[in-house]
């Protein structure tokens, strides 16, 4: 489908008689596009949309159902806050799939999802494949069974996120069916670390794989990076060819505005991701894809909690946590992250700073015996009380393999509420802390 321009994009949602979302938002504002809006160089007139204001209104108050297609619910993850739902009519190809696809072959397909978007995954996934694709469907929640039925069909196509994939590979090999028979691996839904993209070289070696970069609300992918992008990995492990076809991308205050060219039931137009962005007007890739934009991503600025893998750490818990010690910790902290490789897979490395009351300052500092007492209590209280899954605390994630007991220091310059990604995603986004 080809993109429309930014004026008929404008002109579509201003005259849009089934939603007035962006009519209301834009006249509260004092904009209107009659007077304020004439090229694309008044795009910086338009007032910027953030997903508290999506949350504000209903689904239908700020949906134009679509009486030409059918529609379909996409939800956005809810790692950070209430969970966004928005309807879709299309799936949009980005240039970089199209090229990449180009480059494998395959014929059997498994896609493996939560099951609150596994149907929305499947339609829409399926209308990047090619005609005559096999297309199966398996549950996050038993990787067996998707085994035995990657087994069945001769999987050699997978679309899941990085994390599932991974797990994913010891379930294949449980049920006699190699890794090495994929040929193609369509990947996203998480950010990406070294030993995240190590761990998946070395399990699919004779695979392809492309890692999506995109937002929920979208109808279609922001950007695209594979196993390709030799040089495009010593940037960052987040940095991506962007998809300057189909959504134009702005910079505003050092996070990712974009508006995508689409008339969807509910179009972005100067929607502010929160992620954080370095941006690139030009690169060439060892991928071979012609010289173009490319960004970095980064952890957003607005959010407190995070994900890592399958597990997101939310500091309301951790809070909770310290409320019981409060005659000793102020209750700052500063939660740090990372993932290492164990085996054929990844676990994940928290390190909690602590800052203790100024009134037992001295006596944290030089009496080890009271360390030694209070450390232990706070570990066990931590793993038990810091829930990392919907249902399940650390101390079920340390049991399974997946993450280490959390570590305790004390530092006297915490000061406030902090959860940090890996040091290596955040280290090209230091200077806007």
């Amino acid at each position: 489908m080809q993109p429309l321009t930014l004026q008929q994009l404008v002109a579509y949602v201003w005259s849009q008689h089934r939603s007035d979302f962006y009519r209301t938002f834009w006249r509260q504002r004092g904009f209107n596009p009659e007077t304020d809006f004439h090229s694309q160089d008044d795009l910086v007139n338009i007032p910027v949309v953030r997903k508290e204001d999506l949350m504000t209104t209903t689904l239908w108050e700020r949906t134009a159902p679509s009486e030409q297609d059918y529609m379909f619910p996409a939800m956005s993850s809810g790692t950070t806050d209430q969970p966004l739902v928005s309807l879709q009519t299309m799936s949009v190809i980005p240039p970089y799939y199209e090229y990449i696809t180009n480059k494998c072959q395959y014929s059997s397909v498994l896609i493996i999802r939560h099951p609150s978007s596994a149907h929305f995954a499947l339609t829409i996934t399926s209308r990047y494949l090619r005609p005559g694709t096999l297309i199966a469907e398996g549950d996050t929640h038993d990787l067996d069974s998707a085994a035995e039925l990657a087994r069945e069909i001769g999987m050699d196509h997978l679309a899941t996120t990085p994390t599932i994939a991974v797990q994913f590979a010891r379930a294949l090999t449980a049920k006699a069916y190699s890794p090495l028979r994929l040929r193609f691996l369509a990947l996203s839904g998480e950010p990406l670390t070294t030993p995240l993209l190590t761990v998946l070289n070395r399990l699919y070696p004779n695979a392809l794989h492309l890692y999506a970069y995109g937002t929920s609300e979208g109808c279609t992918p922001l950007g695209h990076q594979s196993s390709l992008c030799d040089n495009l990995h010593t940037i960052s492990p987040n940095a991506y060819h962007l998809n300057d076809r189909n959504v134009i991308f702005e910079v505003v205050n050092g996070t990712l505005v974009v508006t995508v060219l689409h008339a969807t039931p509910f179009p972005l137009i100067r929607y502010d991701t929160g992620d954080r962005i370095i941006f690139r007007p030009e690169f060439t890739c060892a991928c071979g894809f012609p010289s173009g934009p490319i960004a970095i991503i980064g952890p957003r600025f607005r959010n407190k909690s995070y994900k890592l893998g399958s597990l997101v750490f939310r500091p309301e818990h951790i809070t909770r946590v310290l409320s019981e010690f409060s005659n000793v910790l102020t209750g700052d902290f500063a939660l740090q992250l990372e993932q290492k490789i164990v085996g054929d897979g990844l676990v994940t490395v928290p390190s909690l700073r602590l800052r203790p009351r100024e009134t037992l300052k001295a006596k944290l500092w030089t009496t080890t015996k009271l360390t030694s007492i209070l450390t232990p209590t706070l570990e066990r209280a931590l793993v038990g009380g810091l829930y990392v899954w919907p249902h399940a605390p650390l101390r079920k994630a340390v049991e399974n393999g997946v993450a280490e007991p959390i570590s305790i220091a004390y530092d006297q310059t915490v000061l406030g509420s902090f959860i940090f990604p890996p040091v290596e995603l955040m280290k090209p986004f230091t200077w806007m802390r």
